[in-house]
């Protein structure tokens, strides 16, 4: 205790002594032989404990609470905890409502410490070995904090589809290749991921991420040789578009059905139901039926509409379709007669440079969709079919496996099978298939099989976890924790895959 009128000393009630008021002099007298002599009988060991009834809680209890939780991680803010369990106190009279005690610190550790991981666990336990990719991107929330966003893709078993899901939420420190980098793998190993079985990642088209020399992906291939890199498909149809429109901007564009068309294609591989076999054809057409509109059709089956000049063949007049040529043939004949022209010059301006943009923004996304494309369930089970040797190689498969694989891909049409119509689900019948042994013949060929078919075709994931964050994260609850965004983030997500 303090000596009265001395800054400098200290006195110990214990043993009626002074000391010097300093922590080294103060924590040696309280080591000492006296202190401890002296101190004994005022020692709270020797007092006797207050034994206090443990609480306990039932099972139907716990249970609302953490339906209670999963309620206001879904739908509405965790502050409005407090006032909702007083609510449901008042007016339900039973005795699991009246016993409900909970407010908003209570309700966060159980979404952070409760709930998450349980989601968390059954993803774990969905995802087991089998091989996966990754979409990642960049995003700012309203407090201005950077984060990597991370979304997983990859075949359950226990549904039978393909899963495109949350992962992790991750702040950023530094914001070059290095950082991501760093945060992606720190991220892999939180979730006991291992980094070796990922088969492709999903990025937009920034130069941090694509970049040939320094870039993301460029990173990663240094510690995975056979990793694909898929650029959103739905980014470089949008870049091509206001590229082409900065500049011609046609006034009646929207009577070209151009923007119809390509919207049409980008809500396709912005789906997460769509067949990633099919999804070649979708773009395919799209670019066929836009350089078919500004060509002659004389010319339509003797060029290669992804490498043809298309100066070469361009149509002296455009036609740009029922509803504006209706219009075009009413205008007032006193108006100049170059109107007409302008605009029909413009539309095919725009048209020719979109359809450049999409051929040079496209081609390794063209070669991806191609190999899936190959394992369609049209072509699979085809007597006459292309070799899947040059797709193996790519993945680099050992020559034992190819040679196993290639005798699969030519034996799969002695099954008869029932998933015909779709092809995640074909794979995935051929993928349980047994014989009279209880053996899977085909096990090499599904499992390769699925694998492609888990490589991302767009990022748009990633961009619908961004849209979430940013509802969760908003101007009244900016100052809101990674930790408490992520676990919502994994709820509602997981809410989804039951």
């Amino acid at each position: 205790m303090e000596v009265p009128s001395d800054t400098r000393n200290a006195y110990c009630k214990y043993c009626k002594t002074t000391i010097r008021a300093k922590f080294c002099d103060i924590k040696d007298h309280s080591k000492s032989k006296k202190h401890q002599v002296n101190s004994e009988p005022f020692s709270s060991s020797r007092q006797s404990k207050i034994s206090f009834p443990k609480a306990e809680k039932s099972r139907d209890v716990a249970r609302a609470e953490a339906q209670l939780c999963l309620f206001i991680a879904k739908h509405c803010a965790i502050s409005s905890c407090d006032d909702l369990v007083d609510i449901i106190k008042k007016r339900f009279s039973d005795k699991t409502a009246t016993e409900l005690a909970m407010h908003r610190s209570k309700c966060t550790a159980v979404l952070k410490n409760v709930l998450m991981p349980h989601f968390i666990a059954k993803l774990k336990e969905d995802i087991g070995d089998r091989k996966y990719s990754i979409l990642l991107d960049e995003s700012t929330d309203i407090s201005v904090v950077k984060y990597l966003g991370l979304a997983i893709h990859y075949f359950s078993e226990n549904s039978q589809k393909l899963v495109s899901t949350f992962l992790h939420l991750a702040p950023l420190e530094d914001c070059d290749a290095n950082g991501i980098v760093h945060a992606l793998k720190s991220s892999l190993r939180v979730y006991g991921l291992n980094l070796q079985i990922m088969v492709g990642i999903g990025t937009d088209n920034a130069s941090v991420m694509v970049g040939i020399n320094n870039g993301v992906y460029k990173k990663l291939k240094e510690d995975i040789p056979a990793l694909v890199h898929i650029r959103c498909v739905c980014h470089s149809v949008q870049l091509s578009v206001s590229h082409a429109s900065k500049e011609t901007v046609p006034r009646n564009l929207e009577f070209l059905s151009v923007l119809s068309e390509v919207q049409r294609v980008n809500k396709i591989f912005e789906s997460n139901d769509c067949d990633p076999a099919k999804l070649l054809d979708d773009l395919t057409l799209l670019i066929e039926n836009l350089v078919k509109r500004v060509i002659l059709p004389a010319n339509w089956h003797r060029i290669d509409p992804f490498t043809c000049n298309l100066e070469e063949y361009i149509v002296p007049k455009l036609y740009l379709g029922y509803e504006t040529e209706n219009l075009l043939s009413e205008l007032p004949k006193h108006l100049p007669e170059d109107r007409e022209k302008n605009l029909r010059e413009r539309c095919s301006k725009f048209l020719i440079i979109l359809i450049k943009e999409l051929r040079n923004r496209l081609p390794d996304n063209v070669q991806v969709l191609k190999t899936m494309s190959l394992l369609s369930v049209e072509n699979t089970l085809r007597v006459v079919k292309n070799s899947i040797v040059p797709l193996l190689e790519s993945l680099s498969i050992n020559p034992e496996s190819i040679t196993k694989i290639e005798f699969q891909w030519s034996n799969i049409t002695l099954v008869k099978w029932c998933e015909t119509k779709d092809t995640v689900k074909f794979w995935a019948e051929v993928k349980g298939y047994k014989d009279a042994a209880n053996i899977n013949p085909y096990e090499e060929l599904s499992s390769v099989a699925l694998t492609v078919l888990s490589l991302p075709h767009s990022n748009a994931e990633i961009e619908r976890v961004f849209s979430h964050m940013n509802i969760i994260i908003t101007k009244l609850r900016n100052k809101m924790k990674t930790d408490t965004t992520n676990a919502l983030l994994h709820i509602r997500y997981g809410l989804k895959r039951i």
